[in-house]
């Protein structure tokens, strides 16, 4: 099998370069081992902004009073309301599904895609073997090839983690409903989110982060405010403190977490686990060796253009490391498809101005 383009991830960096070159009518090989739309549409943006948005539904209501709005449901004033929020996460899920349906295989082939659904790695720095689930191998020759396997989540080396049943933000949205409790591991942008969220749609949170602010990288005065805004709303906050064991047991977890200011030890139970301590770059299984492209525990190394050591494969997105932005991805993928279809007029690509946003209420940008 020969093929001129290969593109390996169908996230949102891969789609960008893949649809792009289709629509200018080249011949075009999307290889996705995964769910197509990447963890932006999957994991990511779509479902956490689903649920946030869910979230300040509730929270509205909750604060009518204070806005001059009463009302009665039935014999219930909005002092006694009961929420059943369950439905808000098959809402994520629907959502999801729905957007999906125009970046699956079927719409793909639509406008000239050719598609895979494949494990890829690579044989050589010009043949990639793809597996599929049936475990069929396949050798593909390419000459340009063009690596946006994103990332995944970053798992802690934490006592005990590895024996439980926690949840990441790829697999959290698959809950059947608000649990009652939920500890959080992580004041980042992934934790901030969706610790407001989830309590917001009634569930009791701990946010817990080594860190002696919300949102580290961010202004001290945002974080200030966005940690009197989660303590009046109710979440409960551990920073500055260490994760020093965690157990399930009895359908519950026990996370017992150290201050590292004053040394006290405090024993937290809670019906969920999510490990939100940031994501890094999803290299495994590519067999870059096979290739000798230069790579580190950080990512692929890229030039200015997008390109590895072997000039005839690119890396884009957040395969070549931090920011984990979807702009980031989708702005280098713009580039890349531009150099790949005018080579003469290769286009730089600058990620020294990045901008981002955290969804809390209130927002955080920067």
């Amino acid at each position: 099998m020969k093929y001129k383009y290969v593109v390996i991830g169908a996230g949102a960096a891969g789609l960008v370069v893949a649809i792009g070159l289709a629509k200018a009518k080249k011949k075009v090989l999307l290889i996705e081992n995964n769910l197509f739309g990447g963890d932006c549409t999957n994991f990511g943006c779509i479902p956490s902004k689903t649920l946030i948005a869910s979230g300040k539904i509730a929270h509205d209501i909750k604060r009518a009073k204070d806005f001059g709005i009463n009302f009665k449901i039935g014999n219930s004033t909005i002092d006694r309301l009961d929420f059943d929020t369950t439905s808000s996460l098959k809402r994520v899920r629907d959502t999801i599904e729905k957007i999906r349906l125009n970046e699956d295989e079927k719409a793909l082939k639509k406008i000239g895609v050719n598609t895979l659904k494949a494990k890829a790695s690579f044989k050589t720095d010009k043949i990639i073997e793809a597996i599929n689930s049936d475990g069929q191998k396949v050798n593909i020759f390419a000459k340009k090839i063009i690596i946006a396997t994103g990332s995944i989540p970053f798992i802690p080396p934490i006592n005990g983690l590895d024996k439980t049943p926690y949840d990441t933000n790829e697999t959290i949205f698959n809950l059947e409903k608000i649990p009652k409790s939920l500890t959080i591991l992580g004041a980042g942008a992934i934790g901030s989110e969706l610790s407001q969220a989830f309590q917001r749609l009634g569930s009791k949170v701990t946010l817990i982060d080594l860190a002696p602010k919300i949102l580290f990288n961010e202004d001290i005065d945002s974080s200030k405010m966005l940690k009197d805004v989660f303590e009046e709303e109710g979440i409960s906050l551990y920073l500055n403190s260490s994760v020093e064991n965690i157990k399930y047991q009895n359908d519950s977890f026990e996370v017992i977490v150290k201050n590292k200011e004053n040394s006290y030890v405090n024993q937290i139970k809670s019906e969920k686990l999510l490990v939100a301590t940031g994501r890094t770059a999803n290299l495994k299984n590519l067999n870059l060796e096979n290739a000798d492209i230069d790579y580190s525990s950080k990512g692929i190394e890229v030039d200015s253009f997008a390109r590895t050591n072997k000039k005839h494969i690119f890396a884009i997105g957040d395969c070549i490391g931090e920011p984990f932005f979807t702009h980031k991805a989708e702005n280098m993928a713009r580039s890349v498809l531009f150099t790949l279809l005018v080579p003469f007029l290769k286009k730089k690509i600058s990620l020294s101005l990045m901008p981002r946003v955290t969804f809390t209420d209130p927002e955080v940008a920067s």
